[in-house]
């Protein structure tokens, strides 16, 4: 099997649903697979500045 990393699966989903809602919380709240895609990209630039990488565990405390 081939190993095919996470952000290369959501970048290959938002460009095939874009628009499409993924996420959707309790609230009704939407997130896009392109918005959910741009946002995890993100979270992924800050923990890296962070000075986060491979094999490091991390925390994420997401606050609603």
């Amino acid at each position: 099997m081939t190993h095919v990393p996470w952000s290369t699966e959501l970048r290959v989903l938002a460009a095939r649903f874009g628009d499409t809602p993924a996420v959707v919380d309790g609230r009704q709240r939407r997130l896009t697979y392109r918005e959910l895609c741009a946002r995890a990209h993100a979270l992924a630039a800050s923990l890296i500045a962070g000075g986060a990488g491979p094999g490091q565990p991390i925390a994420v405390l997401l606050r609603g």
